[in-house]
């Protein structure tokens, strides 16, 4: 990533873990990042396959895709404390199982998203490459990014709460 510079939202997260990668973090909002792309102001962009497909990134000059699973994104069933707690015990625990069918199902369909627009951007000239040690990257976010931002995202519990929910090993 040397010399490279990417759009990032605003996030102090994001920037320090580009940073950390030895990225140049650029924050540019959303809606300039097509732009951006096209016009030269950033050389990249991190976003999975489909938005990339529905985006039309392969439009703006973007035809490399290296994979580097740097993120975990819980995508939770929200619903307010005082509203749960007005439902009768058999009305939470439905909610509470609808919520992981629900988890399963939408996994499964993303997947399948996921791996369709990647078999269309390659049948359309984007080119993918892998890393050849991912470990490198996630000890650069480990051991500079963590301590950092660790407080910032509720501290080192919040962060080994979400590990364990993903069943990654936790943060000693």
């Amino acid at each position: 990533m040397q010399g490279l510079k990417f759009r990032v939202p605003q996030s102090a997260v994001l920037i320090a873990a580009y940073k950390a990668f030895g990225g140049s973090p650029t924050p540019i909002s959303w809606a300039e990042t097509f732009t951006a792309l096209q016009q030269g102001v950033v050389d990249g962009q991190c976003y999975g396959y489909i938005g990339f497909k529905a985006n039309k990134f392969n439009e703006a000059n973007q035809k490399y895709l290296t994979e580097v699973h740097y993120t975990y994104q819980l995508q939770p069933l929200v619903i307010s404390e005082r509203v749960f707690k007005k439902m009768t015990p058999e009305m939470q625990k439905l909610l509470i199982d609808a919520g992981k069918y629900a988890q399963e199902k939408v996994l499964k369909y993303q997947i399948e998203q996921a791996d369709a627009a990647k078999k269309y951007l390659i049948d359309n000239g984007l080119q993918v490459s892998q890393l050849e040690d991912e470990d490198v990257w996630k000890k650069a976010a480990m051991e500079k990014v963590w301590p950092e931002m660790a407080d910032f995202v509720g501290g080192k519990e919040t962060i080994n709460a979400y590990l364990k929910a993903c069943g990654k090993p936790l943060w000693k």
